[in-house]
């Protein structure tokens, strides 16, 4: 997978922790399209929006944990088309590392979301806009808290990575499995 940016604590205007210990996180993301719309998540509480997906479990493939987090958050069983790209985020507060893998994917039945307890008070819900609408929300959000200024960078950048495609040619659409 193409590595489309490396995020760190410069990038959003913060100053760095010197650590030793790393910790590292793998996560499955996705553009999820249904009739031209993008799913995105909508975050009541700190009041963001993010892409949906999440944490790869152990002994779990990508593909394998993004049908399973897409089948949560959205409630969508989705085809996996395009890989996207990988961001990778070092965020020196945690002394974590994460690798977000991010995918093209098309809704084939849609559901109810099975949203945690956590997502739940956090008042998760879902919004399914355009490319631009997308774009644009995602712009306007004005994060103050560190690990929702990283979400930001990184999901903006593969929206706009998505959109780069979408000029290139919309006869893509819908992407495919290619698996």
């Amino acid at each position: 997978m193409v590595l489309l940016k490396k995020i760190t604590d410069k990038d959003l205007g913060e100053k760095s922790v010197p650590n030793s210990l790393v910790s590292y996180r793998k996560a499955a993301r996705a553009i999820v399209l249904n009739d031209n719309k993008i799913a995105i998540m909508q975050v009541a509480l700190g009041n963001y929006h993010k892409l949906p997906g999440g944490g790869i479990e152990e002994g779990e493939e990508i593909r394998e944990a993004l049908k399973r987090e897409i089948l949560e958050e959205t409630g969508a069983v989705i085809t996996i088309g395009k890989e996207l790209g990988t961001i990778i985020e070092d965020k020196s507060r945690y002394s974590q590392s994460q690798e977000s893998h991010c995918f093209i994917v098309n809704v084939v039945s849609l559901g109810s979301s099975k949203f945690t307890q956590e997502e739940q008070y956090a008042g998760f819900s879902i919004l399914w806009l355009s490319i631009d609408e997308a774009i644009a929300l995602f712009e306007h959000d004005t994060p103050n808290d560190y690990t929702v200024k990283f979400i930001r960078l990184r999901d903006l950048t593969f929206l706009k990575a998505f959109y780069k495609i979408l000029q290139r040619d919309r006869s893509k659409l819908p992407f495919r499995e290619n698996c």
